[in-house]
C-alpha cells in the first residue's frame, strides 16, 4: 500500500488512490508537506513547535505539537510505516512507500541535466516535457508558513528554467504552437520579463499570429508604463518594429512610444473610501462598491487602480465591463470573470454537478472535461437557484479576498444583476468586494440596478462614491502631467472652464495638442446636456480621430461598430484590407492610444466617447454596410456554433437593414436566454422579433412566423408576470386572431393560456368553456396530453365557480392521465406540470368536501413532486395553495414555512405574479403576532397590487382574510368595507367558492357589532344553505355550530 503525497498546486493525500479525507486541517496538512520534504531527517521537536508556532511560548508550543502528532497518528491510514515518533524527535521513514510529486518533479529535472551534459536533446525534452506536466502550480499555495517560502521559491524557479528551456527545444524543432502556451504561462507568472515577452512575441510571428504578437507588446509596454514608468527595452522595442516591418519599399512607420501612466490625481478620499471597502472584504464581509460620476470623469481609472493594488499585494482580482451595444447575451459580464486569470484556476475545486451547470455557459469546459455530462437541454427556468449557486460557488472556489470589478454597470444585463443581489445575499460572509462603476445619469429610480442598491444600502453592505469635476488646482496637476510641464495661470484658467474639470477632457485636450487654441471667452451660453460631449470637448475627440491615417480612420469606425471589445480576427474578417494592413492599422490605434488591450485576446476603446465619434464619423449608409460586414464576419468566424453570437448577429442586421435575418437571429437568442433561466431577456428578445416583424408586408407567411413568435414568448412572458398580466392577454389574443386569420384551430397551449387569462380576470364561464373544447379537443384527436389540461382547466374553472364535487371528478380525471415522461413537454407547452398543480388544487377541493387528513397528504404529493421536478414555477404554485390549506387547517407552523418558501422563491425567480400573494401572507404571519397595523397594510397593498394588474380572481380570497384579520383586531369598519368589497365581486365575476365563507364573516361583524340577532341568524342560514349546496363541509360545520350557539337559551 503507498500514500501518494500531492504538494504543487495545492495538497491532497491518497492511500492506494483512494482519498485520505481525514487529514483536512491546514495545521495538519502544513505538518506533513513539512516532514514529508525532509523526510529521513530527525527534526527535533523543539525545532518543529517553533516553526509551526512561532507566536505561542515554549510550553504551550510542545503542547501544540504534541496534540497535532496524536491527531496525525489518527488520520493517517498505518501512520506507523511513515510516521516515527520519539521523546525528543520526529522523522518521517525514509523507506516509507510514499509517492511525493516534488520529489518526481525533482528527479525528471535531474534527468533533464544528465541528458543535456551527455548531448542527448530528445532525452531531455522527454524529461522536462515530464517535469512541467507534473508542477501542477506552486507548492501548497494555501500554507503561510515561514519555512515554505524558501522551498516554494525554489521549486518556482526550477520550474520556470524548465519550462523556459522546454520552450527553446520546441522552438529549435519549430514546434511553434506548443511553445506558445508554455511561454505564454511564464509571461502570465512574471509579466514584466522581457526575455519571456520577446520570446513569446516571437513564436506568436513564428505561427503566422502577427496580430496575436503585437499585442503582447502592447500588454508588456502598458505594464511597464503603469508598474515602473519605463518604457521597454531597445532590444525588446526592436523586436516590436521588426514586427512592423513593412512591405519591401515602403518607408516604415514612426509613432510615438507610450508614456508612463498618469498618477492618481484629485481622488485622496475616494482612493481611502475604496481602500477601507476593500480592507472590510479582505477581513471577511461581501461589500458592494459603487463609483458613479459622468462620462469621462475618471470612474474605470479609479478602479482599475484599486485592482493593481489589491493585485500588487498578491490577491485575487478579475475585472469585466457592460456593453451598450443590443443583442449582447444574459450573463456575459460573468462569463468574461470566469475566463479570467483570477478565477479560472478555482473552477478545477468544483464538484462535478456544478461544472455542469457552468457548461451552460463556458462551453469549453466540455472539451477539457469530456467525462462530463452536458447539461440537459431545458425549455424554462427551472434551475435558476442552482445556476446562481454554480456561479457563486465558481468566483468564491479558491477561497481567498477577492475583488469583482465591473465597469458601465449601467448597461448591466439584468440576468447579471440578479446574480450580484443574490451573491450578496446569500454570501455575506465571503471575504469579497464587488467593485462597479457607473455612470450617474443613467442610473434613474427605475433602472434594474436600483434593487440591488436599495438592498445593499439596507443591509451595509454598499460602499457609495459619487466622482465630482477636479477643481482648477487638480485640472492643472493633470494637465502638466500630461504635457511633461505646467501651464501657466491663463491657460490654467482657461482649460478648467472648456474642460469643467473633467479629467477625459483635460487629458485629450493635452494630447491633441488644442492647449494653444483655447478661446479667450466661452463659444457656447447654454450648459451642455450631460448626455453630450461639450463642443470643444467634441473638437477634441474629433482632432484626435482626425490625427490617424485613412486606413487607421477606416479601421476605427469598422471596430466601433462592432460595438463591443473586439477581437483581431473579426476586424480581419469584416475588413476589406489585406491582414497586413490591418495588423498596422490596429497598431496605430494602439500607438495614438485609441485602443487599448482589453483581457488577452482583445481590444476595446480607451473611452466610451472615442467609439461613438469614431462610429458616427461614417455616414449611414456606410454604416449599414460595416453593420452587414460584421455580421458575416461572426457568421464566418463562428459559423459551427452561433448561439454565443445570436444577439450580435440579430442587432448588426437589424442596423445593416437585413430585416429577415435580424429576426431570425433575435428569436435564436430569445431561445438561448431561456436556455439559462434569463426569462427577461428572452422576453426583450422575442418582442424585438415581432418588432421587426410589424413592418414586414402583410402575408400569410408573415402570419405564421408571428404566430410562432408569439406562442414561444407566451412561455417566458407567464413566468415572469403571470396569466394575469396585460402583456400576456395581448400576446395569448394576438396568436388567436391569427389563427382565425390563418383559416386553422387555435392551437391546444393558445387556447389553454386564454383559459387561464380568462379565468385570473374573473371570466369563469369564458375560461370553464375553453376547458371544454380543450377537453374535446384531446379526446377528439387522442391527444393525451391535451386531456389532462383540459381537464386541468375544467377542474380549476369549477373550483371557482363553487362546484366542488365536479371539480374533484375532473383534477382526478387529470392525474390519472398525467404521464411523467410528458412532464418536460408540458413545461415547454404549457409553463407548468399538471400533475404538481393538479395534485395542490385537489388538496384544496378536498379540503373545501371535508377531508382534511386527505387533503394534507395530496399537498404533501404535490410538493414532493414539485421539489423532484426542480421547476420553480411549478413549484411555487403548490407552495401557494399549500399556504393557503395549512391555514384553513389551522396548522400555523406548517402555513408559515409554506409562505416563506413561496415568497423567497417568487422573490428569486422574478415570479411576479406571486409576489402580492406574498404580502398577503406575510401580512397574515404578522397577524398572528398581533401586529395588526402591519398585517392588514400588507395585505392591502397585496390586493391592491392584484386589483391595478387585473388579477381579479385571488381578490375576494384575499378579502376575505383581510376582514378575518381585521375583526380580530377590533377593526370594525375594515372589516365591513372588505367583506363588502369580496361579496360584490364575487357578484360582478360569478366566483361562488368563498360565498359561504364571506356569509359567515358577515354574520360574525354582525354580533360582534352587538347587532341584530335575527339578522345573524338569517346570515348564518344563508351561509348554511349555500355550504350545503355546494357539499362545502367545513363552512356547513361552522354556520351550524354558530347557529346553535345563537338559538340556545341564555342561562
Amino acid at each position: 500500500a503507498t500514500l501518494q503525497v500531492r504538494l504543487l498546486g495545492g495538497f491532497s493525500l491518497s492511500f492506494d488512490d483512494a482519498p485520505v479525507t481525514t487529514v483536512d486541517a491546514p495545521r495538519l496538512q502544513s505538518l506533513i508537506a513539512y516532514l514529508v520534504l525532509n523526510r529521513g531527517a530527525d527534526q527535533p521537536r523543539e525545532r518543529l513547535a517553533y516553526l509551526f508556532w512561532p507566536d505561542s511560548d515554549e510550553p504551550q508550543a510542545r503542547t501544540n505539537l504534541r496534540q497535532a502528532l496524536h491527531l496525525l497518528r489518527r488520520a493517517l491510514p498505518d501512520s506507523e510505516r511513515f510516521l516515527e515518533t520519539e521523546a525528543r524527535v520526529v522523522r518521517w521513514r525514509a523507506d516509507a512507500p510514499v509517492e511525493l510529486d516534488v520529489a518526481e518533479f525533482e528527479r525528471f529535472l535531474g534527468r533533464a541535466g544528465e541528458a543535456a551534459d551527455a548531448g542527448a536533446a530528445d532525452d531531455q525534452r522527454e524529461a522536462l516535457e515530464g517535469a512541467v506536466a507534473l508542477y501542477a502550480g506552486d507548492l501548497i499555495p494555501d500554507c503561510y508558513d515561514d519555512w515554505v517560502v524558501e522551498d516554494r521559491e525554489r521549486l518556482r524557479e526550477a520550474y520556470a528554467g524548465a519550462a523556459e528551456r522546454l520552450a527553446e527545444l520546441l522552438e529549435l524543432a519549430r514546434e511553434y504552437r506548443r511553445a506558445i502556451p508554455l511561454t505564454r504561462q511564464l509571461v502570465d507568472r512574471d509579466p514584466l520579463n522581457e526575455a519571456f515577452c520577446r520570446r513569446l512575441m516571437r513564436l506568436q510571428a513564428l505561427s503566422g499570429d502577427r496580430a496575436a504578437a503585437l499585442r503582447v507588446y502592447h500588454g508588456l509596454a502598458t505594464a511597464l508604463a503603469r508598474e515602473m514608468g519605463v518604457e521597454p527595452s531597445p532590444e525588446t522595442r526592436e523586436e516590436y518594429e521588426r514586427l512592423l516591418e513593412p512591405a519591401e519599399g515602403e518607408p516604415a512607420k514612426q509613432g510615438p512610444s507610450p508614456a508612463a501612466g498618469s498618477p492618481l490625481i484629485g481622488r485622496d478620499a475616494e482612493w481611502e473610501a475604496l481602500r477601507a471597502g476593500w480592507r472590510r472584504a479582505a477581513g471577511g464581509e461581501s461589500v458592494l462598491g459603487v463609483v458613479s460620476g459622468e462620462a469621462g470623469i475618471g470612474k474605470s481609472r479609479l478602479c482599475e487602480e484599486l485592482c493593481d493594488w489589491v493585485a500588487q499585494q498578491g490577491f485575487a482580482a478579475a475585472a469585466s465591463r457592460c456593453y451598450s451595444a443590443a443583442g449582447g447575451l444574459a450573463y456575459a459580464p460573468i462569463v468574461e470573470l470566469l475566463r479570467s486569470p483570477a478565477v479560472t484556476p478555482g473552477l478545477r475545486r468544483l464538484a462535478d454537478p456544478w461544472l455542469v451547470e457552468l457548461a451552460r455557459l463556458l462551453p469549453e469546459l466540455l472539451d477539457q472535461r469530456p467525462d462530463l455530462s452536458p447539461p440537459a437541454p431545458l425549455g424554462d427556468d427551472s434551475q435558476r437557484v442552482r445556476l446562481l449557486d454554480a456561479l457563486s460557488n465558481a468566483v468564491l472556489a479558491e477561497g481567498g479576498p477577492l475583488l469583482i470589478a465591473i465597469d458601465d454597470l449601467q448597461w448591466c444585463d439584468s440576468e447579471t444583476l440578479d446574480w450580484l443581489h443574490y451573491l450578496l445575499r446569500s454570501r455575506p460572509d465571503a471575504p469579497l468586494l464587488v467593485l462597479a462603476s457607473a455612470r450617474s445619469e443613467e442610473l434613474g429610480p427605475d433602472h434594474p440596478a436600483q434593487p440591488l442598491l436599495v438592498a445593499t444600502r439596507t443591509t451595509g453592505q454598499a460602499v457609495e462614491l459619487e466622482l465630482e469635476p477636479l477643481d482648477p488646482a487638480d485640472t492643472a496637476v493633470l494637465a502638466a502631467n500630461v504635457a511633461g510641464g505646467e501651464l501657466d495661470d491663463e491657460r490654467q484658467q482657461l482649460l478648467h472652464r472648456e474642460t469643467e474639470g473633467n479629467p477625459l477632457f483635460v487629458v485629450e485636450w493635452m494630447r491633441a495638442g488644442l492647449i494653444d487654441d483655447l478661446p479667450a471667452a466661452p463659444e457656447y451660453e447654454q450648459e451642455p446636456s450631460p448626455r453630450e460631449l461639450p463642443p470643444r470637448a467634441h473638437a477634441v475627440i474629433e482632432a484626435r480621430l482626425a490625427q490617424l491615417t485613412a486606413d487607421g480612420q477606416e479601421l476605427a469606425s469598422l471596430a466601433a461598430t462592432v460595438g463591443r471589445a473586439f477581437t483581431f480576427e473579426v476586424l480581419a474578417a469584416a475588413s476589406s484590407r489585406g491582414e497586413d494592413q490591418v495588423v498596422e492599422a490596429l497598431d496605430e490605434l494602439w500607438e495614438r492610444r485609441i485602443v487599448r488591450e482589453q483581457g488577452r485576446d482583445a481590444y476595446d476603446f480607451s473611452h466610451d466617447k472615442l467609439r461613438e465619434a469614431a462610429y458616427l464619423r461614417a455616414g449611414s449608409a456606410r454604416r449599414r454596410m460595416l453593420h452587414r460586414r460584421v455580421a458575416q464576419a461572426l457568421e464566418r468566424l463562428y459559423g459551427a456554433d452561433l448561439d454565443g453570437v445570436s444577439g450580435q448577429l440579430a442587432a448588426h442586421y437589424e442596423r445593416a437593414g437585413w430585416i429577415e435575418r435580424a429576426i431570425r437571429f433575435y428569436a435564436r437568442a430569445a431561445e438561448l436566454a431561456q436556455s439559462v433561466y434569463a426569462n427577461e431577456r428572452a422576453i426583450a428578445l422575442f418582442s424585438k422579433a415581432l418588432e421587426l416583424l410589424a413592418d414586414e408586408p402583410d402575408t400569410p407567411e408573415r402570419d405564421r412566423r408571428e404566430l410562432a413568435l408569439r406562442t414561444s414568448l407566451g412561455a417566458p412572458l407567464v413566468a415572469f408576470k403571470g396569466y394575469g398580466a396585460v402583456e400576456v392577454q395581448d400576446v395569448y389574443r394576438r396568436a388567436w386572431e391569427l389563427c382565425e386569420r390563418l383559416g386553422t384551430e387555435p392551437d391546444s397551449p393558445v387556447m389553454r393560456a386564454l383559459g387561464l387569462v380568462n379565468l385570473v380576470q374573473g371570466d369563469l364561464r369564458g375560461a370553464y368553456e375553453l376547458g371544454r373544447r380543450l377537453l374535446e379537443r384531446g379526446e377528439r384527436e387522442g391527444d393525451q396530453m391535451v386531456r389532462v389540461e383540459g381537464n386541468y382547466l375544467l377542474g380549476v374553472s369549477s373550483f371557482w365557480l363553487g362546484d366542488f364535487a365536479a371539480a374533484r371528478d375532473q383534477l382526478e380525471a387529470a392525474i390519472a392521465e398525467y404521464r411523467p415522461d410528458t412532464a418536460r413537454a408540458h413545461l415547454a407547452l404549457y409553463s407548468q406540470d399538471p400533475r404538481v398543480v393538479c395534485l395542490s388544487r385537489l388538496a384544496y377541493v378536498l379540503w373545501f368536501l371535508g377531508e382534511p387528513e386527505q387533503a394534507e397528504q395530496k399537498a404533501q404529493e404535490a410538493l414532493g413532486f414539485g421539489d423532484e421536478l426542480e421547476h420553480p414555477f411549478s413549484l411555487a404554485y403548490a407552495l401557494h395553495f399549500g399556504a393557503w390549506l395549512s391555514i384553513h387547517l389551522e396548522d400555523d407552523t406548517r402555513a408559515r414555512e409554506r409562505a416563506e418558501r413561496m415568497a423567497v422563491l417568487a422573490e428569486e425567480q422574478q415570479l411576479g405574479f406571486l409576489q402580492p400573494m406574498g404580502s398577503i401572507l406575510r401580512g397574515w404571519m404578522l397577524a398572528g403576532e398581533g401586529r395588526s397595523d402591519e398585517a392588514v397594510a400588507l395585505i392591502r397593498g397585496g390586493i391592491d397590487t392584484y386589483a391595478e394588474s387585473g388579477w381579479t380572481l385571488y381578490e375576494p380570497h384575499s378579502l376575505a382574510l383581510l376582514a378575518r384579520v381585521c375583526l380580530d383586531a377590533g377593526r370594525m369598519d375594515d372589516a365591513r368595507a372588505a367583506i363588502s368589497q369580496a361579496l360584490e365581486l364575487s357578484d360582478r365575476i360569478g366566483q361562488r367558492c368563498f360565498d359561504a365563507e364571506l356569509q359567515l364573516l358577515r354574520a360574525e361583524l354582525t354580533l360582534a357589532e352587538g347587532g341584530d340577532r335575527d339578522q345573524a341568524e338569517s346570515q348564518l342560514t344563508t351561509a348554511l344553505e349555500t355550504a350545503r349546496q355546494q357539499d362545502a363541509a367545513p363552512f356547513a360545520e361552522r354556520a351550524s355550530e354558530r347557529l346553535a350557539q345563537l338559538r340556545r337559551p341564555a342561562p
